[in-house]
């Protein structure tokens, strides 16, 4: 089971829905108008009244099942769209920090529509001050902040870009670069 939280871009009406539930091999068709822009990510270690008020290890938006126009609370991999009238763009970022491997796969659509993400788990590869411990899973390495997060100089994980005087930015973008290389 896996809880999912939306957020609208500027100029675009939030979902039907800003978060849910969405178990293994289970599917859902979230209405949109054309033109819209935003992100969804999975949220990990939440828990959840019968309210809807809860909070979660990584992607908390708000302390809240729903998310109603907050955006997910570092670390978060985020799969980012705006739906065109002819095209669509995707993509899927770590800018704001990587808790699960991410896949964007487009299905029914014709002409050039690449597969995106991250199959890998690179939280292994995350330094000791960036990560994020569950407090769910005895311990375990739930995620992996981005270095701006926790008021480091950034590291710019995009192709090409580094600190080369940071050893530790260089070997974490060769680390995520390897690991991701259609994302970067």
């Amino acid at each position: 089971m896996r809880i999912l939280g939306t957020l609208a871009g500027s100029g675009t009406p939030q979902l039907v829905t800003t978060g849910f539930q969405l178990d293994s091999g289970q599917t859902i068709n979230i209405p949109n108008v054309p033109g819209w822009s935003g992100r969804i990510w999975a949220r990990t270690g939440c828990t959840f009244d019968a309210t809807g008020v809860g909070s979660c290890l990584t992607g908390d938006c708000g302390g809240r099942l729903e998310c109603n126009g907050n955006g997910a609370a570092p670390p978060a991999s985020l799969f980012e769209i705006t739906l065109g009238e002819e095209k669509d763009f995707y993509d899927v970022s770590i800018v704001d920090g990587y808790n699960l491997p991410l896949v964007a796969a487009p299905r029914g659509v014709g002409g050039g529509c690449n597969v995106t993400g991250c199959v890998a788990d690179i939280n292994m590869g995350c330094p000791r001050e960036l990560q994020v411990i569950g407090r769910q899973n005895a311990g375990a390495l739930s995620g992996a902040r981005a270095r701006a997060s926790v008021g480091a100089r950034p590291v710019l994980l995009q192709r090409g870009i580094r600190e080369p005087d940071d050893m530790q930015a260089v070997v974490l973008f060769r680390n995520v670069q390897e690991s991701l290389p259609e994302s970067l």
